[in-house]
């Protein structure tokens, strides 16, 4: 006999939110641990206060405020076009003049495959919330839509069948 899921309990659905929600929770931790270990590695000290804005994010996202859905689109969005404009001046004007700032370091001039390396982590960490939020699920759940009435309908019919 399998202990499988039960045919008749309901089916829960991928939560967009909690799940930017916990991204964002992680890229704040990155950054406090960034911030305490660019003094003992890299000699330079900078105070990064992103971890809050962060973490009031995440927690609005996980209550579903649309607000803050839609600051989060726009600010990763922004971010999605910062990098392909930087790209896209990298590859029309060159990159001559061009510098990068990694921690302490400093690349000046990068040859065009080195500003393709740092650019691909930073549009996938633009893009992973940017595409969850903009899709249709996250649309309905932010906007309260959360299943439909057929579905409903259907669930309330299997439990009848099963007294």
């Amino acid at each position: 006999m399998s202990l499988g899921t039960l045919n008749y309990a309901p089916r829960t659905e991928f939560d967009t939110g909690r799940f930017v929600a916990r991204y964002l929770q992680v890229l704040a931790w990155i950054s406090i641990a960034s911030t305490i270990t660019s003094p003992i590695f890299f000699d330079s000290l900078s105070i990064d206060l992103s971890p809050i804005a962060l973490f009031w994010a995440a927690s609005a996202l996980k209550r579903r405020r649309r607000a803050v859905r839609t600051c989060v689109l726009f600010v990763a969005g922004l971010g999605l076009c910062l990098v392909a404009g930087m790209l896209l001046w990298a590859v029309v004007a060159g990159t001559d003049g061009m510098s990068i700032s990694l921690w302490s370091g400093q690349i000046r001039n990068p040859p065009l495959w080195q500003l393709i390396l740092i650019a691909v982590p930073l549009v996938a960490m633009f893009a992973i919330p940017f595409l969850i939020l903009r899709s249709e699920l996250a649309r309905r759940q932010f906007n309260g839509l959360h299943s439909s009435s057929a579905e409903v309908e259907e669930f309330a019919n299997q439990l009848t069948r099963v007294r």
